[in-house]
């Protein structure tokens, strides 16, 4: 329950749009490989694998199973 309100609550209002400023500001290169801890539900790992492109790599990872099972559930 905890880990689809927080998405369904928290990340649209909240989340999602501090992880698209987070990314706007750390200017990430294409092609490049990161690491996102403590994703949650994955909004910051998204957001950055949309700017670094495919060729790119992000990895993620949260002390929670239940997020990461959310995380995973999306495409």
């Amino acid at each position: 329950m905890v880990p689809r309100g927080y998405d369904e609550y928290l990340v649209p209002r909240l989340f999602g749009p501090w992880a698209e400023s987070l990314v706007d500001r750390l200017q990430p290169a294409r092609a490049i490989r990161a690491l996102d801890v403590a994703t949650g539900p994955g909004t910051v790992a998204r957001v950055l694998s949309r700017r670094i492109g495919r060729r790119g790599q992000v990895a993620a990872c949260d002390g929670s199973p239940a997020m990461i099972a959310r995380a995973q559930s999306k495409p």
